[in-house]
């Protein structure tokens, strides 16, 4: 794993991306705080978080149609540094007749967001090889987990000692020093723009219509694609219910409050941690399908043991080993991702992925807040438990026997140095 990270470029990308997302952990702990602490209202502080994920359904298909045709460098560069700006109005909430600006600025840097994630992952299979892509993508994942760890615990001690105008400068600053990182990846432009451009999609009347239908028929008629998109689909059903009922599981099943949340939080963050580095050291020699369906099947028995016991101890544990398969999971679904779409279509492809996700995650917490009450805490969170261990047996069904995905793995044009 650390050769990679020895590897100028994908260095690069990969701490650039550990200092933004950092940045926003401190500011995701700090902005609900904050906006709890002004407004004393649950629902002010909820329609942050609902505004903040309507970008990517509105615009996370259409945007990776502008990845697949722009510099995906330059398209990240410009993207962090557009974000900084956009942050600057949090400054002038100090009240709670100012929370509007909240929204609006959720609403500005969730949109602009929504050309980071597919374009930086449309850009990492031509960063490396294609025996590392695995790899590539649990590093990946291990960054996020670093960021999940670091940025909440800087962000509590910030917001309480210098107040909340410094934890959206520090955010603020991630993104000019990620977006300066990632400018200094040194790659060709048959590296960090998408290839082949067609000038029937580079011009012409309605090109960017047709560039976007031609993304959705990727996924409606590659196999792997559209299997992956069926299985996540259910994976998000089951986070839906999860994100609404799991601070409620500890509450009222576990006996616990806000510090056992926090003890579980950090638990399955260093999970995670462990989990990244050891899928690392197997990335080799376990194939991605593999991954995703073992990932899938080991999440839904340590969950439904973790909501069925009812013991914390218990739970503290399992939500560090469920870190495991969890990174499998994502592992192996970014790169099938990768490697069974063909360059010139990555960015619509995950884009849409992105759209699809935030639409069923949004559906699903929404029926789950509305009857999650009369249905059982413990029922609907085992019922996501088993849904996902559903989605790994039929992805072992589905997408077993892969030996060579339906596309190109990485074009020839790969630049590893």
């Amino acid at each position: 794993m650390l050769n990679l990270l020895r590897q100028r470029n994908f260095a690069l990308l990969w701490f650039g991306g550990l200092i933004s997302f950092i940045g926003d952990w401190i500011l995701f702990v700090g902005l609900p705080v904050y906006v709890y602490q002004m407004t004393g209202s649950v629902l002010a502080t909820g329609i942050m978080f609902v505004v903040g994920r309507l970008p990517s359904i509105a615009f996370g298909s259409v945007a990776g149609v502008f990845v697949d045709r722009w510099d995906r460098k330059r398209t990240m560069v410009v993207a962090n540094l557009v974000v900084v700006p956009l942050l600057m109005p949090l400054l002038l909430v100090d009240s709670p007749d100012t929370v509007w600006i909240v929204y609006l600025v959720s609403l500005a840097t969730n949109t602009v967001r929504q050309f980071m994630d597919p374009a930086e992952n449309a850009l990492l299979p031509k960063l490396v090889d294609k025996d590392d892509l695995a790899t590539a993508n649990a590093l990946n994942t291990l960054n996020n987990n670093l960021a999940r760890l670091i940025g909440p615990a800087i962000g509590g001690v910030v917001l309480a000692l210098f107040y909340f105008p410094v934890t959206v400068l520090l955010d603020a600053i991630s993104f000019v020093v990620a977006g300066g990182m990632i400018a200094l990846i040194s790659a060709p432009s048959s590296v960090t723009r998408a290839d082949p451009v067609t000038a029937g999609e580079a011009e012409g009347k309605g090109g960017v219509r047709r560039e976007w239908v031609e993304g959705l028929k990727i996924v409606r008629n590659n196999r792997v694609v559209a299997s992956l998109f069926a299985l996540l689909g259910v994976n998000m059903i089951a986070e839906g219910i999860l994100s609404v009922l799991m601070v409620i599981f500890v509450q009222a099943v576990l006996g616990g409050g806000s510090v056992e949340v926090g003890w579980l939080l950090t638990a399955q963050a260093v999970g995670g941690l462990v989990g990244s580095l050891l899928v690392g050291k197997v990335s080799r020699a376990i194939r991605a399908w593999q991954m995703v369906w073992v990932g899938f099947v080991l999440l839904g028995v340590i969950d439904m043991i973790i909501f069925n016991s009812g013991v914390l101890w218990v739970a503290l544990i399992l939500m560090a080993v469920v870190g495991v398969p969890v990174t499998l999971l994502q592992t192996g679904v970014m790169t099938l991702f990768q490697a069974s779409v063909e360059d010139r279509f990555r960015g619509r492809v995950i884009g849409a992925f992105g759209t699809v996700s935030a639409l069923l995650l949004m559906s699903s917490m929404a029926f789950t807040s509305l009857f999650g009450e009369q249905i059982g805490i413990v029922p609907m969170l085992s019922a996501a438990a088993f849904l996902d261990i559903v989605a790994g047996v039929v992805a072992w069904r589905l997408l077993r026997g892969i030996e060579k995905v339906e596309q190109t793995v990485v074009p020839e044009q790969t630049l590893a140095a």
